[in-house]
């Protein structure tokens, strides 16, 4: 998902050929991309939505369509199985002689999910019971696992679980990993068939290189952590984004969904984000309660973009030693 810079303009054969491309979404090329309407980013796998935005499906008896992010979805889970049965289940889907259905990457799965609710998914729409993770497409990249003293793991998918809001890595390999899946397809938007050049950027620098304009979402992240890369509490979190003055201030803890739109466990790194972001792959805080326990907060990876609730208070669940955690600052 690494973006491409474009080139200083298009050629006009390009132009043409984008102007016939539907637009991404009333929220998304023409308002925020600022870019003219039809000229959509070169990737399927990113789900075009506003964090934060209503949800508002249009459902079938069979599929859910999400208008922001164009993006149809089956409204009931395959039964539990393989990664590569789960993944040959969704190809042979077809409703209404419409097919091309898939597992979905981990940010489209996301982009159902409330975090703000108990449940996060809205279960009269999507008929889920949430007693499996749901597998999808997402593998991570150069992430090695340890596993034990002298135990890696190279290769590894990730979950999530609607229940819950978690992600978590799973060997895909293993036959005893049954998990449940919902199937996805692009509907009613094109993604441009044209060379990586021709794409817009996704991200544009400004403030001199120190904040960081993310096109799709609107939102300005700062390009590094700051000279305070760790920081044990939420409250610590909090009153870091708080008193930054970068690019005079007005700055803040992302919430869950904000975060989560810049992890991109595709990079052949270490680290789950865009090169052009200068951090840690820690952990970092986000400022949105595990609603289901209120004195834990959602922490994202960004090794591989696992996510899970933590303590505000800094400490360990169960007994266990505490992960670091960091923090990047949005606007």
């Amino acid at each position: 998902m690494t973006p491409s810079k474009p080139p200083a303009a298009l050629a006009p054969a390009a132009l043409a050929a984008l102007a016939a491309l539907a637009t991404v979404s009333a929220l998304g090329c023409t308002d925020i991309l600022g870019i003219e309407p039809g000229l959509a980013l070169c990737d399927a796998t990113w789900a075009h939505w506003v964090p934060g935005s209503a949800q508002d499906y249009e459902t079938t008896q069979d599929t859910a369509l999400d208008p922001l992010t164009h993006l149809r979805w089956t409204r009931s889970p395959q039964a539990a199985m393989t990664h590569a049965d789960a993944s040959a289940a969704c190809e042979a889907l077809s409703f209404d002689d419409e097919g091309s259905y898939r597992l979905p990457t981990r940010i489209e799965l996301l982009s159902l999910l409330d975090y703000k609710l108990v449940v996060p998914i809205d279960t009269d729409t999507f008929l889920v019971d949430g007693s499996l993770p749901f597998w999808t497409s997402s593998f991570p990249v150069g992430k090695t696992l340890q596993l034990g003293p002298d135990e890696f793991l190279d290769t590894y998918v990730l979950t999530v679980e609607t229940s819950t809001g978690n992600v978590s890595s799973v060997d895909h390999n293993k036959p005893e990993n049954l998990f449940q899946s919902l199937c996805v397809r692009l509907d009613g938007l094109e993604v441009p068939s044209t060379t990586a050049a021709a794409c817009p950027d996704r991200y544009t620098a400004e403030e001199g290189d120190t904040v960081y304009l993310d096109r799709e979402t609107g939102l300005r992240w700062e390009r590094t952590f700051g000279t305070n890369a760790e920081v044990p509490t939420l409250a610590e979190a909090e009153a870091r984004c708080a008193a930054l003055p970068l690019a005079g201030g007005g700055w803040r803890l992302p919430t869950i969904a904000e975060l989560q739109t810049i992890v991109d466990e595709s990079t052949k790194s270490t680290s789950a984000y865009d090169p052009r972001f200068d951090g840690s792959n820690d952990y970092y805080w986000t400022s949105t309660t595990d609603a289901a326990n209120p004195l834990q907060t959602w922490v994202v990876s960004f090794f591989n973009g696992e996510v899970h609730s933590f303590p505000t208070d800094g400490t360990g669940l169960n007994g266990a030693p505490a992960a670091p955690k960091s923090v990047r600052c949005v606007r």
